[in-house]
C-alpha cells in the first residue's frame, strides 16, 4: 500500500512538471510571434502615416499649382488628381493609428494563455489556422503556375508568329504574356513563404523528449525509475 501511494505521488508530480513545461513552451512560441506581429504592425502604421502625409502634401501642392487655360486645359484633371491624393493621404493618416492601436490575433492569443487548458486550445487554434494558410498558399501557387504558363505560351506565340501578325498585335500579345508571366511568377514566389501561423504551428509541434525520474521507497530500500515520451 505504501509503495502504491508513493508511486502515485511521484507520477502526479511528474505530470504536473510536464504540464508546466508545455505551458511555458507554448507561451514562449506564441509570445515570439506576437512580438514580431506587433513590430510589423507598428512599422506598417508608421509607414502608412508617413505616406499619408506625403500624399496629402503632394495633393495640396498640385492643387495650388493648377494651370488653367492654354492650348489644352488640363486643370480639371489636375484638380481631380490633387483631390484624389489628398483623399488617399487622409485615409492612410486615419488608418495608421487604428492599425497601431489594434492588437493582432497572435497578441490576443498570447494574452489568453494562463493555464495548460488555454495552451491546449491555443495549439488547436494555431493548427487550424496553419492548415487554412497552407491551403491558401497552395491555391495561390496553382493560380500562379497557370498564369505563368499562359504568359509563357503568349510570349512563345508572339515570338514564333513572325510576319503572320502585324507589329501592334504581336507587341500586345508579347506584353500581355510578359505581364502574366511576371504576375504568375510573383504569386508562385510569394506562395513559397511560410505564414506566421505555419511557423508557429511548426515550432509548437517540434518533437521533444520529456524525461522524468522518480524514487519510490520500498521495504528494505528504494526503487528508482525513469520515464519519458519520445
Amino acid at each position: 500500500m505504501r509503495c502504491a501511494v508513493a508511486l502515485a505521488v511521484v507520477l502526479s508530480l511528474t505530470g504536473t512538471v510536464q504540464a508546466e513545461a508545455t505551458l511555458e513552451y507554448t507561451q514562449a512560441v506564441v509570445g515570439r510571434q506576437a512580438s514580431r506581429a506587433r513590430k510589423v504592425r507598428i512599422v506598417t502604421g508608421v509607414a502608412m502615416a508617413a505616406s499619408g502625409v506625403a500624399l496629402g502634401a503632394g495633393g495640396f501642392h498640385v492643387l495650388a499649382n493648377v494651370k488653367e487655360g492654354g492650348l489644352i486645359d488640363l486643370s480639371g484633371l489636375e484638380k481631380a488628381l490633387a483631390y484624389s491624393m489628398i483623399g488617399a493621404g487622409g485615409v492612410l493618416a486615419i488608418a495608421s493609428p487604428l492599425l497601431m492601436l489594434t492588437r493582432s490575433y497572435a497578441e490576443v492569443l498570447r494574452d489568453d494563455i494562463t493555464d495548460e487548458n488555454d495552451a491546449r486550445l491555443v495549439r488547436t487554434e494555431v493548427a487550424h489556422r496553419a492548415k487554412q494558410m497552407r491551403r491558401t498558399r497552395m491555391v495561390v501557387r496553382g493560380i500562379g503556375v497557370v498564369l505563368a504558363g499562359v504568359g509563357a505560351i503568349g510570349v512563345t506565340a508572339a515570338a514564333a508568329s513572325g510576319d503572320s501578325l502585324d507589329d501592334a498585335p504581336r507587341n500586345d500579345l508579347m506584353g500581355a504574356g510578359i505581364s502574366l508571366g511576371l504576375l504568375g511568377s510573383g504569386l508562385v514566389i510569394g506562395s513559397l513563404i511560410e505564414t506566421r501561423w505555419e511557423t508557429m504551428h511548426r515550432e509548437l509541434t517540434v518533437p521533444t523528449v520529456e524525461l522524468s525520474a522518480g524514487l519510490v521507497p520500498v521495504r528494505g530500500g528504494a526503487i528508482a525509475g525513469v520515464g519519458g515520451t519520445f
